[in-house]
């Protein structure tokens, strides 16, 4: 929710001045934080998708053929 989302939301419940105010900085906030959470988890996802992909073959295996 947007700034402007959060006054009109605020003012139509009769909230206005300073409190409203400190509830849409309250809110800018939390969207801050919650960016930073899901860069942190998406991070997290990159770091162990790494870790499983050097274990993954450099060359395909040749399946090896008995002599006959």
């Amino acid at each position: 929710m947007s700034d402007a989302q959060a006054a009109s939301a605020l003012a139509g419940k009769g909230i206005t001045g300073p409190t409203a105010d400190e509830l849409i900085r309250i809110n800018a906030a939390a969207r801050v934080d919650g960016l930073r959470a899901a860069i942190l988890v998406m991070g997290a996802f990159a770091l162990i998708g790494m870790t499983f992909a050097v274990r993954l073959p450099r060359r395909p295996r040749l399946h090896s053929v008995p002599d006959h």
